[in-house]
């Protein structure tokens, strides 16, 4: 079975509070966790003053990110009032109307901004009532490629998207490990290291001896 992100962090903080030490034999001066019971620690009592840590300050430690935090009174329902919005919005689309689809779009950032919610692709898109392989195509020039109006509506869409996401990042408001997924995912980013150095661009991949002797010739003799 594959457990989500939230069922692992759940698992974490449960060992946190059923084992928040090393087991070991307990001692007369084990600390006491913070649910009031004693903790287990080594036979080494330089260990025995060592602050026991809950499952949230273990994922703490390990990732440098605080664990997910439950939600709040009334996020549930905040959250909820988003989609049946975006819903509503999403009726009022016509993808043969691209001035509809521009609508829908300024009604779905009004919508976030409202609520103080993030925006996201999914969401916006389906404010546009479009999924999201249509905006690919859209993009791509792949589908209606005869309106270039609506290439560049699926690309402005998707670069709002990418904005927003990259601000949230710089902000320090984002896992980066989240944002990467969502840029490789959504924005196409890539892993492809490229070597830096002027003497680089537009470099061809191999060279002849007669190119890389001229390439050199006013290097002096040590």
């Amino acid at each position: 079975m594959v457990l989500s992100d939230a069922d692992m962090i759940a698992e974490t903080q449960k060992e946190g509070d059923r084992m928040p030490f090393k087991v070991g034999r307990p001692s007369k001066k084990a600390p006491q966790n913070v649910s009031g019971q004693t903790a287990l620690v080594t036979d080494n009592d330089d260990f025995t003053d060592i602050p026991v840590l809950t499952g949230e300050a273990q994922m703490k430690r390990a990732t440098g990110y605080e664990a997910y935090p439950l939600l709040a009174e009334g996020e549930n329902t905040k959250y909820l009032s988003v989609i049946i919005e975006t819903e509503k919005i999403a009726q009022t689309a016509d993808r043969n109307d691209i001035d509809s689809l521009y609508n829908c779009l300024n009604s779905y950032l009004q919508l976030c901004h409202k609520y103080d919610v993030k925006l996201t692709n999914m969401g916006l898109y389906r404010a546009c009532n479009l999924a999201r392989e249509e905006i690919d195509r859209w993009a791509a020039g792949t589908l209606r490629s005869s309106n270039p109006e609506y290439r560049n509506f699926a690309n402005l869409c998707r670069a709002i998207c990418s904005e927003y996401r990259e601000i949230i990042m710089a902000e320090g408001k984002l896992n980066p490990i989240t944002g990467i997924w969502w840029q490789k995912n959504y924005d196409r980013f890539q892993d492809k290291p490229q070597p830096y150095g002027s003497d680089m661009i537009d470099e061809k991949d191999e060279l002849t001896s007669a190119e890389i002797a001229e390439k050199y010739q006013d290097i002096p003799d040590e």
